[in-house]
């Protein structure tokens, strides 16, 4: 409860200053590095989820299932087969498919160029400055962009 009225009092004085993150390692089932925010900060970004979910769900593609509603990895991994036995013809040719993951992607976005992008869908100032806070909140080392 702390937390919760010590982010209102923050919000409601526009005093609202974002947190370090604990960085730790987990194999699953490759090595990554995690970041997490604090519990006051992750109350933010889920206020801040709600208030926008409704409005950037439509934006998405329907084959988009990460963090949607009705949507996860089983209804990806049914939408995959479906997909699967539609391109290989009932299972009587070849096709090929491409798994990928971006190194180190969210840690390489350029903050001022998605800052930008978000601008140009969030109207609301306030709503607009506390997004700008926990996207430059988040630095990380070590990482560099080739062209």
């Amino acid at each position: 409860m702390d937390n919760i009225f010590s982010l209102h009092r923050d919000l409601a004085m526009d005093t609202y200053k974002h947190g370090g993150y604990d960085a730790f390692k987990i194999s699953d089932p490759k090595p990554r590095d995690i970041h997490k925010a604090s519990v006051r900060d992750r109350l933010l970004h889920h206020a801040l989820y709600r208030q926008l979910y409704t409005f950037f769900d439509k934006t998405f593609i329907s084959d988009s299932c990460s963090c949607r509603e009705g949507k996860g990895t089983h209804r990806a991994m049914n939408r995959f087969r479906a997909l699967a036995y539609k391109a290989s013809q009932n299972h009587t040719r070849t096709y090929w498919v491409l798994k990928c993951d971006i190194r180190r992607f969210f840690a390489s976005v350029d903050q001022h160029i998605l800052n930008d992008i978000v601008s140009r869908y969030v109207s609301d100032s306030r709503i607009f400055n506390l997004i700008a806070r926990v996207i430059s909140s988040f630095q990380c080392q070590g990482v560099t962009l080739t062209p």
